[in-house]
């Protein structure tokens, strides 16, 4: 389309990041009121591990908590990123 910019791969990111979030937040509000079975959360990542570079130290690890209502917040992020920007 003339004049319709497309937003960058930087912003599907930020999107899915704050729909992720409230995503999570809302199934931790409705957590109560849900099936067992949607309940369900379950941990992404790799545990912390630590890189010595004898002058700077890090310390590098990385974790994601999701649950149902979370990744439903997902697909409502991508399904707006595709259809409306």
């Amino acid at each position: 389309m003339v004049g319709r910019k497309r937003r960058g791969f930087g912003f599907l990111i930020y999107l899915s990041l704050i729909c992720c979030i409230a995503g999570s937040f809302l199934g931790d509000l409705i957590k109560p009121y849900l099936p067992d079975a949607l309940n369900k959360s379950f941990n992404i990542g790799f545990s912390p591990f630590p890189l010595d570079l004898k002058v700077v130290k890090f310390t590098l690890g990385f974790s994601l908590q999701l649950n149902v209502v979370s990744i439903l917040g997902l697909l409502v992020a991508i399904i707006l990123y595709t259809k409306f920007l």
